[in-house]
């Protein structure tokens, strides 16, 4: 027997009520799962009429394991905090057949690019040459990918190689084991900044994290953030999964969260363990959706990546990101790669 898909329905006016609502409990292979609208009367109004659970909060339907996909009529204001859900986005425009799609078993239409903007290519392995560098750099350009993460001794180096291209810049700080003195990933991250970064991926301080010292987590993740939103910098903070007990986890990204952080990711990519599905789904719920997810580790093909979008992650980390891009490529056919609904 086919699975539901359980939709979310996000702003609850009349054509997501009469149009996107009526089609979907007129599809056998849909069902609505939940509401949310500002003026909370109308998503009651909405469950009332057509079924469901109204919402209080639309983080309580985009971080809504049990929902499937959202149909998402919400204002731009309110995509911020949407989209890094990550789930399938149906009915977005008037016009859209949302129950073709949910009888196609369509979830969302991912183009090539959407994975490309997922990339971080990393360019940190220690025995890396500068004409490596260079070749790493026309790869990110050529995908136009979102960062090509690099060493601080590298930034000056990387932007003069992406000049002219949208891709960022990302310089890791304390980079990989953490525990350097906060001064020094403070002195670390503002000499970056001066050379061209405009993300930093740094590194929590492990040890102090496992000792349940949170106040010196905290601070010193603090810090950084700090140092980098004054320069409009944004701080994406290594948590090095394979290392902690979920509990740890949870708390590394509450901790990351109060200090202002606009990233927790999982992992270096050099300790003994990557990022995992069921640590990308745990560090998603642990966060509001002001907090980004990135995954590090693992990610070398585009099923991968699919998987780890699927998780809540809005990055991810690549060495393979050339593999990954042309398998995207030929996967997109026309321009578009379609994730569908595991029906089992």
């Amino acid at each position: 027997m086919t699975t539901k898909i359980k939709v979310g329905m996000i702003y609850c006016g009349s054509i997501s009520e009469f149009r996107h609502a009526s089609e979907c409990r007129a599809n056998q292979n849909s069902e609505i799962a939940g509401s949310y609208d500002p003026q909370l009367e109308r998503a009651d109004k909405l469950v009332k009429n057509r079924g469901g659970t109204a919402a209080r909060d639309f983080a309580e339907i985009t971080q809504n394991h049990a929902i499937d996909a959202i149909s998402d009529y919400a204002t731009n204001k309110m995509h911020r905090g949407i989209l890094p859900s990550r789930k399938g986005l149906v009915g977005k425009k008037p016009g859209h057949n949302m129950a073709s799609a949910h009888r196609e078993g369509k979830l969302m239409e991912w183009t090539s690019h959407d994975i490309a903007k997922m990339i971080d290519h990393s360019l940190l392995r220690p025995e890396l040459t500068t004409d490596d560098i260079g070749k790493g750099c026309e790869i990110s350009k050529r995908f136009d990918v979102a960062a090509v993460c690099c060493a601080p001794s590298d930034v000056a180096l990387v932007k003069g190689f992406l000049q002219g291209s949208a891709v960022k810049i990302a310089a890791v700080v304390g980079f990989p084991h953490g525990y350097n003195l906060t001064t020094t990933k403070v002195f670390e991250a503002e000499q970056a900044i001066r050379d061209g970064a405009q993300e930093l991926d740094m590194v929590l301080h492990i040890g102090r994290l496992r000792s349940r010292d949170f106040d010196y987590v905290k601070a010193d993740v603090a810090a950084v953030v700090k140092a980098a939103h004054r320069q409009k910098v944004i701080v994406k903070v290594i948590l090095e999964n394979c290392y902690l007990t979920d509990e740890l986890k949870e708390t590394a990204c509450r901790l990351c969260e109060e200090a202002g952080a606009d990233f927790v990711k999982t992992s270096t990519g050099f300790a003994k363990g990557g990022a995992t599905l069921e640590d990308l789904r745990l560090m998603r719920q642990s966060v509001s959706a002001r907090v980004q997810v990135k995954a590090a580790g693992g990610v070398r093909d585009l099923a991968m990546a699919l998987k780890v979008r699927e998780a809540g992650a809005t990055r991810f980390g690549a060495t393979q990101t050339e593999g990954i891009m042309q398998e995207a490529q030929r996967a997109a056919g026309a321009g578009s790669a379609t994730a569908r609904v595991n029906s089992k």
